[in-house]
């Protein structure tokens, strides 16, 4: 029985949230363990691989709006029982993504070589971030495909397909490191050029997968998944109205959190490395987040079309609660234990003290987070892409620019930049609880 014909407990919610919950997980372990590889090497390789890889993230994520969008409008159509039209928006969000591909791959390797000395403060730095991104740049041909099947396998609450690829990419890209980074077994010792071709490889074997799976499900089969494989003008336009505002959401939000970084590396490689640790528990942080967040936009979409609105609210503030709970597990050690967590990432003594602090003023913040978060994706799953892009873009200037006040026109201690969260945070959440209760979003038709 599909999940979502059932009420809307907490133990539904988790049945279809937890698998993308545990991808997130196996996934954000592949990037910790690539920094904890690279910082073994020196820090100069694990801050250039960190700021290197948000710019490859941030892109990503930019078009990780497409999926975001397909997945809101294939629960639509699943709940009106319209599955030959859920598959079309599958393909449609495909054939985007492959030409989106191709245009990523050509402008972060031709781009890179311009911007980077200009926004590179330490020249070795920026030398380092450029090897790694003349690699990974590559991945965009295997990553950006991949969210298409994302996308759909969201859409019709099958996440356990997701949690597979997920596992498979990262036990072959942690693999892949020990050998390749370090030049184990008789393998080259490529440090941090071996991290990038790694997880590009890894990224090809979690395509690969999800083609063949889709293949032979027979689930698969009443959406004509892989029909009529042709780019049509009018449904990817509709595909597009509803998913580039939470393209824009997607590259607003990361590329923000890049500027950050790249303003953060203003202030010197020691108040960066501190900032690089603590951003590998901001993901871990994230786990629960990403996962309920998912959800939450297949359960809204899914409920409106079946005619139960008023199911809506509740079953979010179910899962705001559900994400408080899990936010308090993943966080735990930041609060009580900060200065035993950070050596699990950083072995460096001389920033053990600073990011420990910091780490444990900032752990607030991450409960802001897991509030507002679910409330925004209520917004978008209901059609009001848009709205949830605007309350994104607003809380954001205002947290770009004390960042660039406390670091680049009046440099301040590492803490206090970081404070900034809690100011990004509140302000999403509030003005995404002023549009709900307004109740506009019942009524959107896509």
């Amino acid at each position: 029985m599909n999940q979502l014909n059932a009420p809307l407990s907490y133990g539904r919610i988790l049945a279809v949230a937890s698998p993308i919950m545990v991808g997130v997980f196996v996934q954000f372990t592949m990037l910790i363990t690539d920094s904890a590889f690279l910082n073994r090497i020196g820090s100069l390789d694990f801050n250039a691989s960190g700021n290197a890889g948000m710019l490859y993230v941030t892109l990503t994520m930019f078009a990780m709006g497409i999926s975001n969008g397909a997945q809101v409008l294939i629960a639509r159509r699943d709940g009106e029982l319209k599955l030959k039209e859920a598959g079309n928006v599958f393909r449609q969000s495909l054939l985007i993504l492959c030409g989106l591909s191709v245009l990523f791959t050509i402008l972060l390797l031709v781009g890179s070589h311009k911007f980077l000395p200009a926004i590179v403060k330490d020249a070795e730095t920026g030398i380092k971030m450029q090897e790694f991104l003349d690699i990974r740049s590559w991945g965009f041909f295997f990553a950006l495909p991949a969210m298409a099947f994302q996308g759909f396998y969201t859409g019709v609450a099958r996440t356990r397909i997701i949690m597979y690829s997920t596992v498979i990419t990262a036990l072959l890209n942690i693999l892949l490191d020990y050998l390749l980074i370090f030049g184990n077994y008789g393998f080259p010792e490529l440090g941090l050029q071996g991290a990038a071709i790694a997880t590009v490889i890894a990224e090809a074997a979690a395509l690969l997968f999800v083609v063949i799976y889709m293949l032979i499900d027979k689930e698969s089969k009443p959406y004509s998944p892989f029909g009529n494989m042709r780019f049509n003008t009018s449904d990817s336009l509709e595909l597009m109205r509803l998913s580039f505002p939470l393209m824009l959401q997607g590259i607003v939000s990361m590329g923000t959190w890049t500027i950050f970084f790249f303003f953060i590396e203003q202030l010197g490689p020691a108040n960066l490395e501190v900032s690089q640790v603590i951003r590998i528990f901001y993901l871990i942080a994230l786990i629960p987040v990403l996962g309920l967040g998912s959800a939450t936009r297949t359960f809204v979409s899914h409920l409106i079309a079946e005619g139960k609105t008023n199911e809506v609210v509740p079953t979010v503030k179910r899962i705001i609660f559900l994400n408080l709970i899990a936010t308090v597990l993943f966080t735990f050690p930041n609060l009580f234990f900060p200065h035993l967590a950070v050596p699990f990432i950083s072995t460096n003594p001389e920033i053990l003290d600073t990011t420990a602090n910091t780490l444990q003023i900032v752990t607030g913040a991450m409960f802001l987070l897991a509030a507002s978060s679910p409330l925004n994706a209520l917004i978008a799953g209901a059609g009001a892409t848009q709205t949830a892009f605007r309350i994104e873009l607003f809380s954001i200037a205002i947290y770009l620019f004390g960042a660039w006040l406390l670091t680049v026109k009046f440099p301040q201690p590492i803490v206090y930049v970081w404070c900034l969260e809690y100011v990004y945070f509140l302000l999403m959440f509030f003005a995404c609880l002023v549009y709900i209760r307004k109740g506009k979003w019942k009524d959107i038709k896509i």
